[in-house]
This record gives structure tokens, sequence and C-alpha cells, in this order.
């Protein structure tokens, strides 16, 4: 769905909005950056401003309170009584909404977990996993992907991170957002990034369908940049560590330290850098795309935009996405959609690997949905053997949920164009995928409307 088709609710969803007044929106106060109850006792983190974005774009003037809540059931049974229309975040499976009848958008946030423990050996039946009660969707996951482990809860992240420490648990779940605050300079936890995904949504009340309607569409109308730009801001809103915050965590080095004015001067620079490698790993996680570890949309901006004030020689841009891919996620679900998406991530970086082409520039990332963009530093010849292997290796990849993988590609070249800027080299690259596409779809006698 295009953001301009996405901006227009209907007449009769516009007379609801009017008629509804107040719209009061549950939410869980110990979410942060996703969403919290800030200093001032208002909520603050990217669903807030993910809506405040989607009323102000669908001309929704209605009034908005948000009501914090500490338990999630509790939210859920508000949501059901009617107390309140919408809560967020929410981390349930689609049997669970159903049973709980409940409406839940489709994801607002879709982050590849990691796992933390003191070693790297996998988890098994018998590891103890630690959850933090201030995060739900931490019991969630390891209910959903680790059913057969001992949870053992504990009040906050922190009091997570020092069971694994001391051994009173084996592993624990983060996502990267939480990894870069927690586990900054931590040397003593191994950090291993997982396939499976921690997927936030808003849920509505069915009553309330037309709010159900509009916050399904807010992701699309505000873009993916905009969603990572706004998990920075909050990140380094809400995570900001305290002074004793930092001497806890580095209180051996002072030990070493006598002299009063010596042990002032290197808190005051070792915190400095402190501060500034969070803010890099902040940024750089502001950058990546979770479910394949590609650079994202906002990345390729900044990307295109350099070479657009650097031009190269050689230089070959070439448009990817994927055939059938609303056929997968509509007939086998959103897993089998994600594993064609870091399928194609998978070949990209397997074509760059390739013992042929070691050491020659390139950069792919993820620029939305099941659409990618690689840019190649150097001459047609090259590329076109490139394209050739990496469609080989498209053509052997096989999932667990889907057994093939096919793929639209275009691409232009400087070579080719050699007057053009980089924009109409992305131009070009586009109208022939879109090209590729059509020719797929003839060879095939697929309806390509109905895929």
């Amino acid at each position: 769905m295009h953001s301009a088709d996405a901006a227009i609710i209907t007449a009769e969803d516009r007379s609801w909005f009017k008629k509804q007044g107040t719209i009061r929106i549950g939410y869980l106060r110990h979410m942060a950056p996703f969403i919290e109850e800030g200093p001032d006792g208002k909520a603050r983190g990217i669903f807030r401003d993910l809506i405040d974005h989607g009323f102000e774009a669908f001309d929704i003037h209605n009034k908005v309170e948000y009501v914090p809540y500490s338990d999630p059931n509790a939210m859920k049974r508000d949501l059901i009584a009617h107390a309140i229309n919408a809560a967020l975040p929410v981390y349930d499976t689609p049997w669970e909404s159903e049973r709980l009848h409940i409406l839940q958008t489709p994801n607002v946030l879709a982050m590849q977990m990691y796992r933390i423990s003191r070693t790297d050996e996998p988890i098994t039946d018998d590891d103890i996993i630690a959850v933090a009660d201030d995060l739900p969707s931490q019991t969630k996951y390891a209910e959903e992907y680790f059913p057969n482990n001992q949870l053992r809860h504990y009040q906050t992240e922190n009091d997570v991170i020092k069971a694994l420490h001391n051994g009173s648990a084996d592993a624990a779940f983060m996502n990267p957002y939480l990894v870069s605050i927690y586990l900054q300079g931590d040397n003593k936890l191994k950090k291993e990034l997982l396939e499976q995904t921690e997927n936030l949504t808003i849920a509505v009340n069915p009553d309330d369908h037309p709010l159900f309607m509009a916050m399904s569409r807010m992701n699309t109308l505000w873009g993916e940049s905009s969603i990572h730009e706004s998990l920075l801001r909050h990140t380094d809103e809400s995570f900001i560590p305290s002074f004793w915050y930092f001497v806890q965590s580095h209180y051996k080095k002072f030990l070493l330290i006598t002299a009063l004015s010596v042990m002032l001067l290197t808190f005051i620079i070792a915190f400095a850098v402190f501060r500034t490698r969070q803010k890099r790993q902040a940024d750089r996680i502001a950058r990546l795309d979770f479910l394949t570890g590609l650079p994202n949309r906002r990345a390729y901006d900044e990307r295109i935009a350099k070479l657009e004030k650097e031009p190269l020689r050689h230089c070959v841009i070439s448009m990817i996405d994927i055939n059938g891919f609303k056929t997968a996620n509509d007939t086998k679900g959103h897993k089998a959609g994600d594993e064609l998406i870091r399928g194609v991530a998978e070949c990209l970086e397997k074509t760059i690997k390739d013992p042929r082409y070691v050491g020659h520039a390139y950069y792919a990332c993820r620029i939305g949905g099941d659409e990618f963009t690689a840019i190649w530093l150097i001459d047609d010849e090259l590329y076109l053997q490139m394209q050739e292997t990496f469609r080989e290796y498209v053509a052997s990849w096989k999932g667990a949920y889907c057994d093939f993988l096919s793929i639209s590609l275009g691409w232009a070249s400087r070579d080719e164009f050699p007057m053009d800027s980089i924009d109409d080299l992305l131009r070009t690259a586009d109208k022939r995928r879109y090209e590729d596409k059509a020719a797929y779809y003839r060879r095939s006698g697929i309806d390509r409307r109905k895929h």
C-alpha cells in the first residue's frame, strides 16, 4: 500500500472518530524505548510518536488519553471490557488474539533477538532462562520459542544481568536496543543473534474497528527511516546512565586511583568515552535492518547521497524484490515471508564472499518490505558474472517454510550511462526490475494482481 493510499480513511470511519470523543490508549510504563512513562508522568516512545504522526496524517483531532499499566494482563482485561480503546505494545500470537477476541495490527517493530549467556554453548532444556517482569514481552518470547525451559523471574533488566553473572540463571533474551544499553563494555557475557524475532503490535477492541484500520496503516505512513530515528532518540533519552550507575559499573578502575584530583579527571574522561561509545552503538543500530542484518533504508539514503557528491567511474546499481512474496505471507504466514527476505540477504552475502569476487567494493541494503538495493563499484563485465552467481544461489536456496526463492532484478551502470546521475541510474534499474517481474508473471501464467 502506497503512503498516499494509506492516508485515506472512509467517510464512515471518519464519522466514527467524530462521535467517539476521547480515545483511551493503555500502555506498559516500562517498555522504553518503545513506550514508557516519562519523568513528567506522560507517555513517550516510538509508539507515541507513531500515533501522533498517524493522527496528524489522517487529520484526526480526537483527544488521546494515555493510561499507564504495570501488568499487561490487567491492560488486556481493560481492553476487552472497553475501559480503553487500544493497548500497546502487545506481543501475542494470532491465535491468542483470536481467543481473547481482540484485533492486532501488523507488526510495528520486528527485531531479531540476542541470546545472552556466560558461554557460547547452545541453550538446552535444562538451562534456566531469566526474564524481567517489567519487560513482559521477554516472558512471551521465551514461552513461545523455548517452551521446555524453566523461567526465573526478576524485577528489572539489571537484576537479570546480575543473575547471569552470578550463575543464578543460564541465559536471557534481549532486543538490540537493550543490548546496546545494558551490555556496553561487558566482556564477560556472550551475545548471539537469534533467528526468531520479537514482534510488537497494537491491540484494539473489535468494537473500535475504524481505530484499528487507522492504526494498521500508520507504519506505512511514517516509514522505516522515521521509525529508526525515533528509536534512536528515545533510546538515548530513556537510558542515559546516572553518575552512580557508571561508578558501580567501573568501580575497580577507580580503586587504583589514589589522588582525588586524578580520580575526578579520569572519571570525566572515562564517562565521556562511555557515552560516546554508547551513542556510536545506538547510531549503528539506527542504520541496521534487524531481520537481515543488512543496512536499512536510512543507511541506504546516506550512501546514495555520498555517491551523488563523489561520483565514481565504475558503479552498478541493482534493484531486487521477491516474486510471490504476498502469496507466501498470506498462505504460509509471516514467518515464511521473513524467511524469504532473509534468503535474499543470504544469497547476496554468499555472492560477495565467493572467492572469485573477494576484495571488490559492494554495499547491499534492505530498503523496505521485500525490496533490496545492491551497489557494486565494479565494471559491467565483472558485474554480469556476479549477477549470474547471485541468481545461481537464489535458484538453489531452500527454506524451512518455503521450497524456493524467486526474485526480480533490474540494474543500471555508469559504464552504460556515463552521463546519468545516481538518481537516473536508480530510476533505470527500478524500471528494469518491473520489466523483469512482468516477464516472470507472463512466463508463469500468474495473475500479478493476486500476488
